[in-house]
């Protein structure tokens, strides 16, 4: 009913409503609505909104179906024309967090300004939460590569520009963390944006900022929140930097237990295993529990197909063989690096890339 009502009246209120019920439905029992939406508007007479419509809902179910790239081309089919509404909100967002994922921050910001724009204009708080968060958490990365550039080379973004990244990055996510905190994201807590508070606190090197932001993520923390793992994982990764080492390991036994308890957290357990091989490595009685919790790692991301974990946990692996010295370990440690770059080099991930060749460089120094 709500797709005659759209192309009846082939008026953006209707569109919009439409789009409203797909997107409740996706979120929850009915994620075939939305593919549902599509085929239904192909069978209608075609006009400019029903086929941003179309593509709309044709990218989110190749979104859904985890085929990133043949979605991404639907959206900019939608945001071609701009038109401030949820529609080009959603895709902007969507095309922003990909490119932000491939390790392109610059390029995913402009798409995530204009996401935020038209959200804030139709007053979608839900989608703006979520964008608001990926900005925040872009502009943070975007920073810490800037900043990294700087020391590398000393003639890429200056000190003051690279502080206001990270200003920015942080009035985006306490946005966010606003929404969540007034009840009007529908379904979404303050937990992910409290998190990427912390993170970027850490990264600007406020660790008392970042631990006491991410224990009031804890503090309110429900395990049944498909998250909370993720934020147990980083709140060791923070305790361990700060040289808490019982906090640290208090936990990441929690976390892998929460994993272990959820069917579908594998990908939670296989990065809190990622962080837990981190923290032993640093310990010279833990090395070998490091190596082991690393391998395990991989061979779960490589078992969920997932580039990216992979990617991050080969590089951890191969540290910890490096620290374990022995010379079966070195010789294992070079291929796990090679895998890792050529994994993220697949993926576009500039900043993973830059990471593993650091670690190749200290590794061809220590031990050539």
């Amino acid at each position: 009913m709500a797709v005659q009502a759209a192309v009846a009246s082939d008026s953006p209120g209707d569109y919009v409503e439409l789009l409203d019920r797909v997107m409740h439905a996706s979120r929850s029992e009915r994620p075939a609505d939305v593919t549902a939406a599509a085929r239904m508007l192909q069978q209608q007479p075609r006009s400019p909104q029903s086929e941003r419509h179309i593509a709309l809902f044709l990218g989110l179910r190749l979104w859904q179906e985890g085929h990133r790239e043949s979605a991404i081309r639907e959206f900019e089919r939608v945001t071609r024309h701009p038109e401030y509404d949820t529609a080009f909100g959603i895709a902007s967002h969507l095309i922003g967090a990909y490119r932000h994922d491939r390790g392109d921050d610059e390029g995913a910001l402009p798409f995530l300004q204009q996401s935020i724009a038209a959200l804030d204009a139709t007053g979608d708080a839900r989608g703006l939460h979520l964008a608001l968060t990926t900005l925040g958490r872009t502009l943070r990365d975007f920073a810490a590569a800037s900043e990294l550039g700087r020391a590398d080379s000393f003639t890429d973004a200056p000190q003051s520009e690279v502080l206001d990244l990270y200003e920015e990055a942080l009035d985006a996510l306490e946005r966010a963390v606003l929404i969540a905190e007034e009840g009007l994201a529908e379904g979404l807590t303050a937990l992910v944006p409290l998190v990427e508070l912390a993170v970027t606190y850490r990264r600007m090197g406020a660790m008392e900022m970042a631990v006491a932001t991410v224990e009031q993520s804890l503090d309110s923390l429900v395990e049944s929140d498909p998250h909370s793992t993720w934020a147990l994982t980083v709140a060791a990764s923070l305790y361990r930097e700060q040289g808490n080492d019982r906090a640290a390991g208090d936990a990441i036994d929690r976390a892998v237990a929460l994993a272990k308890r959820s069917g579908t957290a594998s990908l939670d357990l296989a990065r809190a295993l990622n962080v837990l091989a981190t923290i032993e490595r640093k310990t010279p009685t833990s090395r070998d529990a490091a190596v082991r919790h690393a391998a395990e790692s991989v061979a779960m991301g490589r078992q969920l197909h997932n580039n990216r974990h992979t990617s991050q946990a080969l590089h951890t692996y191969a540290l910890a063989l490096l620290g374990r010295g022995q010379e079966d370990d070195i010789q294992s440690a070079r291929p796990a690096l090679d895998e890792a770059e050529k994994l993220l080099f697949g993926l576009g991930d500039k900043r993973g890339l830059n990471m593993v060749r650091r670690t190749r460089k200290g590794f061809l120094r220590k031990f050539s």
